[in-house]
């Protein structure tokens, strides 16, 4: 197995969090099986936000990012999550797809 596909089945966010992340969006009780799958779905859309703002980083010529890497690669990928999303980029490697794969 790939070392970068071990550390995906790991997660790196603890499950305390995902609870006030999802009890803060409204949730007044959290299963265990809805904050791992929870867990699950936003380390996934996480690393591809991190990867397109990597490349937004490089494509600046930069070795560090900046928080701008990171607002370019969202507004480039999606208008609003949870609302409809809107790919607004040409470019396939740019693309957060939300899909998620089993």
């Amino acid at each position: 197995m790939e070392k970068g596909l071990d550390r995906m089945k790991k997660r790196t966010i603890k499950n305390t969090e995902l609870q006030a992340l999802m009890r803060k969006s409204g949730f007044s009780r959290v299963s265990d099986d809805a904050t791992a799958e929870f867990g699950k779905i936003l380390e996934r859309v996480a690393i591809k936000l991190a990867k397109s703002a990597r490349i937004t980083m490089e494509t600046g010529g930069r070795k560090t990012p900046k928080g701008a890497d990171f607002k370019s690669a969202y507004y480039r990928s999606a208008k609003k999550m949870g609302e409809r999303i809107v790919d607004v980029n040409t470019e396939e490697k740019h693309d957060l797809c939300l899909t998620i794969e089993e």
